[in-house]
C-alpha cells in the first residue's frame, strides 16, 4: 500500500504520459517505497477520461488512481464538476499567463475552438496541468512534453521555485537523494527518519 512519506522531501506532480511511461518506472516504485511522493494534477486524469480505447483508458485511471490528485482551477471542458476550485482573479490570471509563456498564445484563443481544435483542445489541457501544479505550490512537474520543457525556464523565472524536469533529470535526483538519505542514517542512526529505510533499489 503506497504511503504518503517521502524520505527525500520530493514531491513532484507527474504529467499524464509519465503515468505508463517505461523511462519512469524507477520514479514510480521509488513513489511505492515513499522514497519520493507523487501526484497527477485532476487535468491528467481529465485527460485519461478522452482516451478512445476503453480498454487503455480504463488501464490508465487504474494506474493513476496510486496517486493523489490535487485539484486546480475549474475549466469548463478541462475540470471534472465536484473536483475543480471556483477561480479568483489571481488564478485565472496565472492560467491565461502560464498558457501564453507555453504556447505563445492567448488562452482564449484556444479555450473558444477547444470542442473542435483537437490541438487547442490539448494545450488547454496541458496549460491547466502545469496552472494546477503551481497552484498548489509542488515544487515541480515531470513530463515528456517537449513544448512544456522548453517553457520550464521561464516558468521558473515567473514561479521561483517551480521547475519542469525531465524523467531522467527526475531519476538523477531521486538516486542522489536515495544516496543522501542512507548516508544520513549511517551518519545519524538515531534519527527517526531514517530508521528503516527501504532495502530497495539494492545499493
Amino acid at each position: 500500500m503506497t504511503g504518503t512519506r517521502s524520505i527525500t522531501g520530493f514531491s513532484w506532480a507527474i504529467d499524464n504520459q509519465i503515468v505508463d511511461h517505461a523511462d519512469a518506472e524507477f520514479l514510480r516504485e521509488c513513489h511505492r517505497h515513499e522514497w519520493i511522493y507523487l501526484q497527477t494534477p485532476d487535468g491528467v486524469e481529465y485527460e485519461m477520461h478522452r482516451a478512445s480505447d476503453l480498454a487503455n483508458r480504463e488501464r490508465l485511471l487504474q494506474m493513476r488512481s496510486e496517486y493523489a490528485m490535487p485539484a486546480g482551477t475549474f475549466v469548463l471542458n478541462f475540470s471534472h464538476l465536484g473536483s475543480g476550485l471556483l477561480a479568483t482573479d489571481s488564478q485565472v490570471v496565472n492560467l491565461h499567463l502560464v498558457h501564453e509563456i507555453i504556447w505563445a498564445r492567448a488562452f482564449e484563443l484556444d479555450a473558444e475552438c477547444s470542442e473542435t481544435n483537437r490541438r487547442a483542445l490539448r494545450r488547454v489541457g496541458d496549460t491547466h496541468i502545469v496552472a494546477t501544479t503551481i497552484y498548489n505550490a509542488i515544487r515541480a512537474l515531470v513530463t515528456t512534453d517537449s513544448r512544456i520543457l522548453a517553457a520550464g525556464q521561464v516558468l521558473s523565472w515567473v514561479y521561483p521555485g517551480f521547475e519542469v524536469l525531465t524523467i531522467e533529470r527526475a531519476t538523477e535526483l531521486a538516486k542522489d537523494g536515495i544516496w543522501r538519505a542512507r548516508k544520513m542514517a549511517v551518519r545519524d542512526p538515531n534519527n527517526m527518519h531514517y530508521q528503516d529505510l527501504p532495502s530497495w533499489p539494492a545499493s
